[in-house]
């Protein structure tokens, strides 16, 4: 399971005073708990799905981070974020290249025969089902208005 994973990874890190990872993967664990917590008052169970949600959405965190501070001119705080992104990212499977996305939002458009960009939403709907986790959701919305336009 993937949480056993980051604890051994933690305290690897730990122990080898990577300090980077140590922070990151502590921050992480935090974040694991508390979705773990939430879950628990539902009585439902934290999956390895939901913990690929949490890092991606420490990624997307870091990415914007990353993005304000180089605007800002800080960019020793910038490097920082993108170490800890890189950490994360190494729990996340490869993305999909643009091409395999393009061909799978295709069957996607297929599938749902959607005709224009009045079937976007079915589209978009279907996509993130299918590819969470996979890509990023802006590469999906790009490539998906890209091919709905050509149809049209």
């Amino acid at each position: 399971m993937l949480k056993e994973q980051i604890q051994k990874d933690y305290l690897l890190a730990f122990k080898s005073k990577d300090r980077v990872s140590t922070d990151t993967l502590g921050m992480l664990k935090a974040a694991i708990q508390y979705v773990e917590v939430e879950a628990r008052s539902k009585s439902q169970e934290v999956k390895d799905e939901d913990i690929m949600s949490i890092i991606q959405a420490e990624v997307k965190k870091r990415k914007e981070a990353i993005e304000s501070f180089r605007k800002g001119g800080r960019e020793d705080s910038a490097l920082a974020e993108e170490e800890q992104m890189k950490v994360l990212l190494a729990y996340l499977p490869k993305p999909l290249s643009k091409e395999e996305l393009t061909k799978l939002l295709e069957e996607i458009i297929k599938t749902v025969a959607a005709k224009d960009m009045n079937d976007f939403g079915k589209v978009m709907k279907n996509a993130s089902l299918q590819l969470k986790g996979k890509a990023d959701g802006n590469m999906i919305k790009t490539i998906v208005e890209e091919l709905l336009k050509a149809k049209a």
